[in-house]
């Protein structure tokens, strides 16, 4: 709540946070696990307002090709890690998505995301402070994709979805595993 009042953390047009919500958001994750981050204040953040076009919430209403909602404002975030981090695999279909990444982190655990599409931004900062990280799109509820989860055998399990999803995710399909 502290940095929304000098800094735009989500898309206008949009309703997913931007890079630098999304690495707020991180840090508050890294918090949780009580694993080392880097500091707002020691990372390098740039201001683009002319930055990719977003407007997913301006094209509901019709407006996604009106100039005055053509692009949105984003940010470069460099200086957050000097851990090397590279996509090993990624598996698509039209449901799920799984990107597999590995850095030379001394953090030597596996992580499993299972997330949507709001975590999107933060993919490059968590890839950068675990060895091996596994991020999967939990897209329409798939449950194989949470047996695969499991089957993985993950050190750290983060669940990530946005509220509109929580009774579906949370209370109809997480019940049905028990994970140890």
């Amino acid at each position: 709540m502290k940095y929304k009042e000098s800094n735009l953390l989500y898309y206008k047009y949009d309703a997913h946070w931007n890079r630098l919500g999304a690495y707020i958001g991180y840090v508050e994750l890294m918090k949780s696990m009580n694993k080392s981050y880097t500091d707002l204040k020691d990372i390098n953040i740039v201001r683009n307002d002319m930055g990719t076009p977003i407007y997913r919430l301006a094209g509901m209403i019709s407006l996604s090709e009106s100039q005055l909602y053509k692009y949105d404002t984003e940010y470069s975030i460099s200086n957050f890690t000097s851990n090397n981090y590279v996509l090993v695999n990624m598996y698509n279909t039209n449901s799920t998505t799984i990107e597999h990444f590995n850095s030379d982190s001394s953090d030597k655990r596996r992580v499993v995301v299972l997330r949507d599409s709001f975590s999107q931004a933060m993919l490059d900062y968590i890839s950068s402070n675990f060895y091996e990280v596994i991020f999967i799109s939990i897209a329409y509820d798939d449950l194989n994709v949470l047996d695969y989860a499991i089957k993985l055998d993950p050190d750290i399990v983060v669940f990530q979805t946005v509220e509109r999803y929580l009774k579906g995710r949370v209370l109809n399909i997480l019940p049905n595993y028990k994970i140890e």
